[in-house]
């Protein structure tokens, strides 16, 4: 029997049950054998050519082997004979500047001697679009002059909203990350309501109007 005592009451005989959770415990052991798999099995290199300049989106929220695996994603593309480059997708993170972002981004060890590919880390915007008539809808100019650009992040459970359209993966890199410094600061001003409605409605207008080729969701650990 337990005892809860709320405000001047007392109330008895509440049940107390033991559960348990039974988490994912799937592994990849291989990552690098992994990745290439996947590109073996994708249709990407029907839908690419050679000599085109591919982006590839680096956030900076932190992901397990995030260096690993954007340089397999590299060495993949690179055997298709296009030209790879880093876009960093992380909003007006790393100081709202492109030396910042970079910086964010070395930490995770992914660095262009590293990569051997360049970091475009431009903060220079355009306007694509508006959601609802009135939302501005930023996205990187270095990213819209690409020949195709690959929207890499993981997919989570947001922690401030629940949706059952869309809460934090590919969409948020491309509307917050691609946004830069002045996109993401144009959703974030709205709140949740921003986050909740706004990204999957700004989503559908930059996949529309940008050269977006592919997405790759990761697992928060990987």
């Amino acid at each position: 029997m337990v005892l809860l005592r709320l405000g001047g009451l007392i109330i008895e005989d509440i049940k107390v049950r033991k559960i348990k959770q039974n988490f994912n415990k799937t592994k990849i052991d291989n990552l690098s054998e992994y990745v290439q798999k996947s590109f073996k099995k994708s249709d990407l290199k029907n839908r690419i050519k050679s000599g085109d300049k591919i982006g590839i989106t680096v956030g900076s929220r932190d992901i397990s082997n995030i260096r690993l695996i954007v340089k397999e994603i590299i060495s993949e593309l690179k055997n298709l004979n296009t030209l790879p480059f880093i876009l960093p997708a992380m909003g007006s993170h790393g100081g709202a500047n492109s030396q910042g972002q970079k910086e964010v981004l070395a930490s995770y060890g992914i660095t262009q001697k590293e990569m051997g590919v360049p970091i475009m880390a431009s903060m220079e915007v355009i306007q694509i679009g508006k959601v609802e008539n009135r939302i501005p809808i930023y996205f990187s100019k270095v990213a819209m002059e690409a020949d195709g650009i690959i929207a890499l992040n993981r997919v989570k459970m947001h922690t401030d909203f629940k949706s059952n359209i869309v809460e934090s993966g590919m969409s948020k890199i491309l509307v917050i990350g691609l946004g830069k410094a002045k996109g993401a600061s144009s959703i974030h001003s709205l709140g949740v309501y921003g986050l909740k409605n706004v990204i999957p409605q700004a989503a559908e207008i930059i996949i529309t109007k940008a050269p977006i080729i592919q997405g790759i969701g990761l697992p928060p650990l990987i």
